[in-house]
């Protein structure tokens, strides 16, 4: 009786082993899941700094070309202001450009023709739209990290 008491005490000590062999092994495997999806998280983080770095890249020369076309366009506008308010003028008159040095104007009268309004409209309608193209890029950056995961607002350390 001892010896069957004494076999059955080891089974059930055996079976209580191999439960908690199984327990750990199931929480092994979780863990190692969960590492595995850290570390896929990781993968894409780095993958959206590196293709947001990429972007800003491109961008810095596209905003100094802008900068240089509205500058262009203020200078341009400048002058067609200038000459349209300025009242018809005779040959030999002499003006200073915004250069400084000397020219001799003659006569001269600005004709709105509809094929000049419509290059200034076009040259316009131009820098217009590349304005609002650049205006989109930046409203329209890459989302941060934890909202693309579907995470609450934390901030990973680079």
């Amino acid at each position: 009786m001892e010896k069957e008491n004494y076999i059955q005490t080891a089974n059930e000590v055996k079976e209580t082993v191999e439960k908690q062999i199984q327990g750990h092994c199931e929480a092994h495997h979780k863990q190692l899941s969960s590492l595995r999806d850290e570390l896929d998280k990781e993968k894409l983080i780095t993958k959206l700094q590196d293709l947001n770095q990429e972007i800003l890249l491109e961008q810095e020369p596209l905003g100094l070309e802008h900068e240089k076309l509205k500058s262009t366009d203020q200078v341009k506008t400048r002058k067609l202001h200038k000459l349209t308010v300025m009242p018809d003028r005779t040959c030999g008159v002499e003006e200073e450009d915004d250069e400084g040095s000397t020219i001799a104007i003659v006569s001269l009268r600005l004709a709105y023709s509809p094929e000049w309004q419509a290059k200034l409209t076009s040259f316009h309608l131009l820098v217009w739209h590349y304005d609002l193209d650049l205006s989109m890029t930046n409203r329209t950056d890459l989302p941060t990290t934890s909202h693309s995961l579907g995470e609450p607002n934390t901030q990973h350390p680079a």
